[in-house]
């Protein structure tokens, strides 16, 4: 009988480490290589769903669209094709950092099926009190929310907030209300383009038409917090920005001349290298 209990014992035994050994096995093989399916990336310039955020990754040549779900995760989504499917299919990101500290990204897919995201699948962001001490460029509104007047004229709202009760961040507002999936956005360097009080509001370049560069945190599959880029062109690579904030106008000829006017703002720099670790946005 004991020889008998001592050989069941061990057989649980085996039978549980096999079984731990395919759960791996089976978490390994959730991701699926673009190349392995033959994913060939499409682009589209413009998303009608709110949810997506177009995000520019390192390593990764095409634009991933990430939205925040249950308790903030965020759920990438790729945009392309495999064999006659094509639409969105689910992504796994993960960030990757060498000894010199420069982050790149592996992507992949969760699944080969095209999924629809709606607002349904967002997280549910808990409005939280702003802190003592707001990012230079933004004040409180009668809501208790961030806003502000950016270069272009447009006001830009934010609502400080939570899906997880462990990290707080600053999150888009549009017409009153959270836009569902928002990604935390960096307003650390707000002022750099938030316009002045004693000039005009300037024309907006063509370049800008659908927007211009932010940083968002993403959290990325592996469980890292980043902050990295949005695909849209950078306000500080623009000479048109550059001289309207030193209030400079141009000729017809192209040429600058010196206005009245003259203002030194700082222009966020344009490093590409995307950052580890907590966001200036976070609590």
């Amino acid at each position: 009988m004991r020889r008998f209990i001592i050989i069941a014992c061990m057989l649980f035994v085996i039978c549980l480490c096999a079984g731990i050994g395919l759960a791996d096995e089976s978490e390994e093989a959730k991701l699926i290589s673009l190349e392995s399916v033959g994913f060939e990336a499409l682009e589209k310039d413009k998303w009608s769903n709110p949810l997506y955020e177009q995000l520019t990754l390192e390593g990764y040549d095409h634009t991933v669209l990430a939205f925040s779900g249950e308790n903030g995760k965020t759920e990438f989504r790729l945009y392309g094709k495999i064999e006659k499917k094509s639409g969105l299919f689910p992504a796994s990101v993960t960030a990757i950092e060498n000894e010199e500290g420069d982050v790149s990204f592996e992507v992949a897919l969760l699944s080969t099926e095209v999924v629809k995201d709606y607002a349904r699948d967002a997280g549910v962001l808990t409005i939280a009190e702003p802190p003592e001490e707001i990012p230079e460029g933004l004040t409180l509104n009668k809501k208790n929310m961030l806003e502000m007047t950016n270069l272009f004229g447009k006001k830009e709202v934010y609502a400080y907030g939570t899906y997880d009760n462990e990290n707080f961040g600053y999150y888009k507002v549009e017409s009153n209300k959270v836009v569902a999936g928002s990604l935390a956005y960096d307003l650390s360097n707000a002022s750099a383009w938030a316009k002045p009080e004693n000039m005009k509001k300037m024309s907006t370049p063509k370049e800008f038409k659908n927007g211009f560069q932010r940083t968002v945190e993403i959290l990325t599959t592996d469980g890292k917090r980043v902050l990295v880029n949005t695909i849209y062109p950078n306000l500080a690579a623009s000479l048109e920005v550059s001289m309207y904030l030193a209030g400079e106008s141009t000729d017809t000829s192209g040429a600058p001349s010196d206005s009245s006017r003259s203002n030194n703002i700082p222009m966020p720099e344009t490093g590409d290298n995307p950052v580890i670790g907590d966001a200036p946005a976070s609590k």
